[in-house]
């Protein structure tokens, strides 16, 4: 999904990151990411442990870097040029492209996992906020409304997990469309008005 959206002119380190990632998707259908090494994955995308280990600290730091990617691409741009629809859609869509990779992370019992499952929390709350203060200014994040966007986070965060839990067996569309029908009015509101005034800013 990433890949086929306009404008993404990656950098050589991102792309180099990226290949590594899907070196890893591949081996994951033989072998689990548990067994897997770095030197199986130096051998499978023909690199160096040098250059694998100055892109990536070990093989769990692969997650939420690539959490990050997508998050930045789509649910960071929710208010400033994506709808909250498009934003969670095309982060669930790409979720499921690569539903082996981030399935294994939300199995896994590890203490990576619990470092994985509140990065994304903390990183979705912090766009909602950087969005309404940046576009509607400070005195646009009142308490309440900070409040709103932390237990939507969490709720939205523990819903992707359930989801994925179950086999992603609802279409990323229809999950949009729920997502969306939960955020609270006043939030929503918010980021309708943010993303009039991007949209007019542009214009």
């Amino acid at each position: 999904m990433i890949n086929a959206i306009p404008g993404n002119d990656f950098d050589l380190s991102t792309i180099r990151k990226l290949l590594i990632i899907r070196a890893v998707e591949q081996l994951m259908d033989e072998v689990s990411f548990d067994d897997l090494t770095v030197k199986m994955i130096c051998e499978k995308v023909e690199i160096s442990r040098q250059t694998f280990y100055r892109h990536f600290q070990d093989k769990y730091d692969m997650a939420p870097w690539y959490w990050n990617l997508i998050a930045n691409e789509y649910l960071a741009k929710t208010g400033c040029g994506l709808s909250w629809y498009e934003g969670n859609y095309y982060m669930l869509c790409t979720f499921k492209e690569h539903q082996n990779f981030f399935t294994y992370f939300y199995r896994t019992d590890s203490h990576e996992y619990g470092i994985f499952r509140k990065h994304s929390f903390r990183q979705r709350s912090s766009f909602l906020k950087e969005t309404i203060v940046g576009v509607l200014g400070k005195d646009a994040l009142t308490p309440d409304l900070e409040f709103q966007i932390e237990f939507f986070a969490d709720a939205e965060s523990r819903e992707v997990e359930r989801w994925t839990m179950r086999g992603m067996d609802t279409p990323p569309e229809r999950m949009a469309e729920l997502f969306e029908k939960c955020v609270p009015p006043e939030l929503h509101e918010a980021i309708e008005r943010a993303e009039k005034i991007v949209i007019a800013q542009n214009h």
